[in-house]
Formats: C-alpha cells, structure tokens, sequence
C-alpha cells in the first residue's frame, strides 16, 4: 500500500506500507544470500565481537534494502510518478520478522510546468532555401578533400591540408598547466583547430624535427585567465603524411563521370536545394519548440537539468565504447576534462529539458489522450530508426522503456500539433493556441 504526496514541484513524498508475508519472504532470501557468504573465511574485524549479531543485521539489512527498493519501483509505476533520477533509499530502521514494514521516501520527479496566458505564439525560423555558388564551392572543396593523394611517412616540408604526428609541450608565462603535455596527436595543418602561430610554425617544417614558438595572447581572448599572458609551444613533428588535392576542372569533373565542371556543379547546386527543402520541417519544428518553450511560467531546477546531462554523459560514454573507444583516449584526444564534456552536455540538456516540459504542458492544455495508436506510431518509428523488427509489441518492453516511449508519445503528439501553427509562405507566423482546446486524440 502506497500514498503520495506533492512536497514542490519537482519533489513527492512516497508514503508506503509492505505487508508482513513480503517482508518474511525477503527475511528467508536474506538469510539464504548470508548463510552463502558466510561460507567464505572471515575476520574478526569483518564478524566483530558478536557474529550472530553481525550476521542478523547482515538479513534484516539485505531484506530491508530488497523490500525498500522494491516497493518504491511498484509504487512509481502505481501512481504513474516519472522520477528525474533514480530514486535512494536510506532507511534508518530494518524490518522486523512477522511485522508490516513502514517507511517514506522522498523522489525527485520531472516537474511539471505551465505554460503563460499568452494571446498569440509568435514563431519566426529562416525559410531561405536558396543555394549560392559558396555553397556549391564548399561541396567541391568536401568532395577534393577526399580525392587528396596521401603520401605517408613523407620527407617533404608541412604545408596546408597535410595531416601530421606532433608532439607538444605547452606553457602559459613559462608555466605547465593540466593537460599541457600531448604525445601523438594527430593534426590537420590549416583546420585551424590551434591557434594560427602554432600552425604557422608547423609549416616548412619535416619528420623528426622539433621548433619552439611564443606569442602573445590577445588582450580579448575568451578565457580571461590567459588573456594577455605569453603562450609557448615546444613541438615535434613526428610524422608527416602529405595531402596533395587535385584541381577543380573539367578534368576532375570528369573522374566522376558528369562531362565538364558546368554540369556538375549545377547537379550539385539542385542536389543542395533539395536537401535545404528537406530541411526547413526541421528547422521549423525546432523554431516551434524554441518558442513554446519561452513560454514556460517557470524554469526547471537545476537538479533536473544536471540528473538529465549526467544520464546523457553515462549514454556517451557507453556509445564510445560499443565504438571500441575509451571516454579518456577521447577526451585526451581533444584536450578536453570530463568536466568540459559535462558542461556541454548540460548546455544541451537545458534545451531539451525546457523543450519538453513545454511540449508536456501544451499535452495537458489541449487535453490530449494516448491510444494504442499513438504508442504503435512511436514504436514503429523507434524500431526503424534503429533497424530493429517492425514486430515488437509495446507489451514486450520493460516498464522503463514504456515510460521512455510515453513520454516520446507526448512530445511527439505536441510537435505535430506545434507544426500546426506554421505556415510554409512566411517567415514569422501567429496563431493562437485556443485552436489546440479543440483537438481530441
């Protein structure tokens, strides 16, 4: 048995009661799991001066945790409660053989928001799908990028577009900092990704050969701590694969199989227009949930925000290593601290976070149901975005996942209803959002 109670908006009290036959049956798994350890040798440190003792509170520990843990899960999905982490339980008291068991515990839940009395949603996005020929040059330049010859371990001197091996040392007023020291580190000359004096000092230079370059930080550089302190880089150049790009002619329109640059570049630029066209509903819907989301009446707490990038840097790291790449050689690789990954992370969390708060608010304000339908069309989309068989059932996924894809559902019903309110015609559009009180799903 289960109560709730709203303590704020992103905090309720769980009341609960487990009955006494629950409890019993955690005690005897318990006690099993116990028995089992205790076959291990152990200290007198580990048993302390009264094993019997030591080993009961071990059960009614582990049975208390077991049952703790349990029926907070049952009475999340009871009261239909959507937590913004995952829930601890600390409870000061064990269960007690024969007895009901009582506790409360406090959840930190998605909070929900309102959105503003407001007579008109204004949503303005860039409707320009004109192609110009920068566009089609940078293609090109793309598309010559990867038709450069590569000569590896070359002994010519670094110019622009080569990919070298360096080796660095780096020191603001002569003074090593965190990540100052790189071995390795595998740099295209002219990505500009260092700063200019340090790619000015890499070209000219060969294999095996090492330069030292100082400058001066200017006054206006974004990190206020170094700006205007001396910056000094001791290189090595370890390796250096030369990048030779073709020309673009007629003749390199012609590897290619079009009959002169002419038509390739125009086959490009309607190539380009139909890819900007596919993007303005995009585009679009991103401006309609940037601007329901101004809408809120309240921003969400910090909490929230920071649960959410922690789940999103935890789903990263996992990606990188089914990737077969490990989170530090990543953050090593772009002289970046978990820190910083973080950081952006929560930059990006904050959008979501307020985009969708907004969108589950418009949900409640235009009285919006899921159907079955609903949940089929979410599924049916996940599925085919991850190549899985069109044949699994809501049924078959477990109760987190069905919760993920009820709060998809949402948010995808109020982004549809959203995109209601654009017109393809204009650049900023008006509509008021009385027309979604009508809307029945």
């Amino acid at each position: 048995m289960s109560t709730v109670t709203r303590i704020d908006k992103s905090h309720e009290r769980l009341d609960i009661t487990v009955d006494a036959k629950t409890v019993d049956k955690a005690i005897e798994k318990a006690k099993a799991v116990v028995s089992k350890l205790s076959e291990r040798p152990l200290s007198e440190k580990q048993l302390g001066k009264d094993p019997a003792q030591t080993k009961k509170s071990a059960v009614l520990s582990r049975a208390t945790r077991s049952v703790a843990e349990e029926a907070v899960r049952d009475a999340i999905q009871t009261h239909g409660l959507r937590p913004s982490k995952n829930p601890t339980t600390s409870i000061d008291e064990f269960v007690t053989p024969g007895k009901p068991f009582s506790f409360s515990i406090v959840i930190d839940v998605v909070p929900e928001l309102d959105l503003k009395y407001f007579d008109k949603l204004v949503v303005n996005y860039d409707a320009d799908t004109e192609v110009t020929d920068e566009d089609v040059d940078n293609r090109l330049e793309e598309i010559r990028g990867r038709s450069a010859e590569v000569e590896k371990d070359s002994d010519k001197p670094i110019s622009e577009n080569d990919i070298v091996e360096v080796s660095f040392d780096s020191f603001i007023d002569d003074e090593p900092y965190e990540g100052s020291s790189v071995d390795g580190y595998a740099y295209t000359v002219g990505s500009h990704e260092m700063p200019d004096e340090f790619e000015a000092a890499l070209v000219g230079m060969h294999a095996n050969e090492g330069k030292t370059v100082e400058f001066k930080i200017p006054e206006d550089f974004d990190n206020e701590e170094i700006a205007g302190k001396t910056a000094r880089f001791d290189i090595k150049v370890n390796r250096v694969a030369s990048c030779t790009l073709p020309e673009v002619d007629d003749a390199f329109a012609q590897e290619f199989g079009y009959e002169d640059l002419a038509f390739w570049r125009n086959k490009i630029k309607n190539e380009l227009q139909n890819e900007k066209e596919g993007n303005l509903e995009e585009i679009k819907e991103k401006a309609a949930r940037e601007a329901l989301a101004d809408e809120l009446e309240d921003e969400p707490g910090d909490d929230v925000i920071t649960a959410t990038a922690h789940r999103m840097l935890a789903a990263f790291k996992t990606d990188l290593q089914q990737q077969g790449t490990n989170f530090d050689e990543y953050c090593l690789y772009l002289h970046l601290a978990e820190e910083d990954v973080f950081n952006e992370m929560k930059e990006e969390a904050t959008t979501i976070t307020r985009e969708n708060l907004a969108l589950e608010s418009l949900f409640r304000r235009c009285n919006f149901k899921i159907n079955h339908r609903e949940l089929r069309k979410t599924i049916g989309e996940l599925l085919e975005e991850n190549g899985m068989p069109k044949s699994i059932s809501f049924e078959q996924f477990n109760q987190d996942q069905q919760t993920a894809i009820r709060e998809m559902t949402m948010h995808r019903m109020s982004g549809s209803w959203s995109m209601l309110i654009l017109s393809p015609s204009n650049l900023s559009q008006e509509r008021r959002p009385a027309a979604c009180r009508a809307a029945q799903v």
